[in-house]
């Protein structure tokens, strides 16, 4: 049987090999910016990839999620503004907070597994006040009158 971390292990693994599938025919177009030479994109994908995969071996998981966390920040969060990838925007951010959430799940296994039941509720209370805060946001802005979208897409800064 499988814990609670394990599984979230699981799915969050499958959720990044479902990205790479949805953002690899692009690639060249999205990570232009990173990287002039065509080869050191491709071995940075590579091995952000096998990261990814290394997230289903338990022996590898904790080294996995660190490398996946400091691929997640550079390309969703520090290359925000520098490519057509624009960090993906909402979809971008979250991958970057689950990556940071599995990284600490996987460091209070490795450092104190006792502090995982923590780690979990401040988890879910940073996803609550995530999943409000952009409830309250659409709510205020008309999108229940089908409004809102347009806010958006005249300001500059949206992407």
């Amino acid at each position: 049987m499988l814990s609670i971390l394990e599984k979230f292990s699981v799915f969050f693994a499958l959720l990044w090999l479902l990205t790479f599938m949805g953002i690899l025919p692009h690639w060249r177009r999205f990570f232009l910016a990173y990287a002039p030479n065509e080869e050191k994109r491709k071995i940075h994908l590579f091995l952000w990839l096998i990261s990814v995969v290394l997230l289903f071996f338990p022996q590898c998981s904790f080294l996995a999620s660190a490398v996946n966390l400091l691929y997640a920040h550079h390309y969703f969060i520090r290359s925000r503004w520098s490519s057509l990838l624009r960090g993906m925007g909402a979809p971008g951010a979250m991958l970057f907070w689950l990556s940071g959430a599995a990284f600490l799940l996987e460091l209070t296994r490795v450092m104190d597994p006792d502090a995982q039941g923590f780690a979990v509720r401040i988890l879910q209370i940073d996803f609550a006040l995530i999943m409000l805060s952009s409830g309250v946001s659409k709510f205020s802005s008309g999108y229940l009158q089908g409004e809102g979208m347009e806010y958006g897409l005249v300001n500059p800064m949206w992407s």
